[in-house]
């Protein structure tokens, strides 16, 4: 700070920093900042890849047409999901997501406000919140998802319970959609004389592009998570001993 007169400031020991000391601060933060810029576009480019690959499945335009989804949104409930027909009602998709609510009956006992199974998969069920979380906020009058919303809410009943409540009504609206507009597209594209041809049971194998694209996706953010908080420990670790 006052580098003409020779003075530099004091660390946590009494010890006056060399000029030095200033260029490694600056050389560690840089790399940081590198690494983190790095870390960005490296998960830009997934997201690209993995719109471009869900642009590509037929039921794309009916789920990001739904209210408070868009192109993120939609690849990850598509990935997550996978073919629809594989379920045989709309409550196995509610059940699959792990957003119904947990059976809690014993003899004559039988339980009127039971916690959700959250069986499933877990990032389901944040894309799923925040769906909701977009139309609670938007608050659109005209959209059966938050009509429901709305109508629990004045029903009184708590925060989590009409939330969950209104992520499983989103999965059912999304059942029926995009069951119906996957079923439009084989008879259109099926070949005459010919049955349709069923959909794959294993979760996500009709889509294995994406899901590819998905996985690389996530492990770009845990890796994301992991470097900040290691760079965070390093300048940590690192800056005091040069302070």
């Amino acid at each position: 700070l006052l580098s003409s007169s020779g003075f530099y400031p004091h660390d946590s020991t009494g010890n006056k920093r060399r000029p030095e000391d200033d260029f490694l601060i600056k050389l560690l933060i840089t790399m940081a900042a590198q690494q983190l810029i790095a870390g960005k576009e490296t998960l830009a480019a997934m997201r690209a890849e993995m719109t471009r690959l869900d642009k590509q499945l037929p039921e794309y335009d009916t789920v990001v047409a739904m209210y408070g989804v868009r192109e993120i949104t939609a690849a990850q409930l598509i990935a997550e999901i996978g073919d629809v027909r594989r379920f045989p009602h709309r409550s196995s998709i509610v059940g699959f997501a792990g957003v119904n609510p947990a059976v809690d009956e014993s003899g004559k006992h039988v339980s009127k406000s039971n916690p959700t199974t959250k069986r499933g998969s877990p990032h389901l069920r944040k894309t799923l919140y925040q769906i909701v979380c977009t139309c609670l906020k938007k608050a659109p009058t005209d959209e059966p998802v938050y009509q429901f919303l709305n109508k629990k809410r004045a029903e009184g009943k708590p925060y989590f319970v009409y939330m969950t409540a209104t992520q499983n009504k989103f999965l059912r609206i999304y059942y029926a959609r995009v069951k119906e507009c996957l079923e439009a597209f084989d008879t259109k594209n099926a070949p005459q004389g010919k049955q349709t041809p069923k959909p794959m049971s294993p979760a996500g194998e009709a889509i294995s592009p994406v899901c590819i694209v998905m996985s690389f996706f996530r492990s770009a953010k845990i890796v994301e998570r992991f470097l900040i908080l290691g760079l965070d420990f390093y300048l940590q670790d690192s800056l005091p001993d040069i302070l």
